[in-house]
């Protein structure tokens, strides 16, 4: 948010970020509370944080930025993911180093203006994408997968131990 504020050419008044919220004894309901402060530090007050509380009202508060609102955003969401499995697939084969980053940035830039667009033509930029991170040459070798799995519990005077196991 700090990032997209210090940009050149962000206009206050054009603006305004979404970070939902939640009822129950998490902290993600106070992401936005927080998210308001910093904007306030910044002397940004006139900029507004729109914060839905995730109950069973939330669609019905989406329907106030406009019709289609979270299924638009959805497909958004959908899009960068599929944009960013085709990168980390392909980034680790690439012959030529940074050309999949580059091909990443190129569609995730187009996936953003299709987004912006009344259309919202998205589908014909992921598949664009697919055929250019395809055509991206890569080595045939496949290389070792790695995992690591942490579990975090309580030992019985209370304290949190951790374990890990590695592949």
């Amino acid at each position: 948010m700090v990032k997209k504020i210090m940009e050149p050419g962000f206009d206050p008044d054009r603006s305004a970020f979404f970070m939902p919220s939640g009822a129950g004894p998490c902290r993600f309901g106070q992401y936005n509370v927080f998210n308001r402060l910093v904007i306030k530090d910044l002397g940004l007050d006139n900029v507004p944080v729109f914060s839905p509380t995730q109950d069973e009202n939330f669609y019905k508060h989406l329907k106030i930025a406009g019709k289609g609102f979270a299924m638009r955003s959805w497909r958004g969401i959908a899009a960068i993911g599929l944009l960013q499995k085709c990168l980390h697939e392909t980034r680790p084969y690439e012959k030529e180093k940074s050309i999949s980053d580059e091909t990443y940035a190129l569609h995730l830039q187009k996936a953003y203006n299709s987004m912006r667009g009344a259309d919202g033509g998205i589908e014909a930029v992921l598949k664009n994408a697919r055929v250019d991170f395809e055509n991206i040459p890569t080595e045939k070798h496949k290389r070792p997968l790695s995992a690591l799995s942490v579990r975090y519990s309580l030992d019985q005077t209370g304290s949190p131990t951790k374990t890990s196991q590695g592949k």
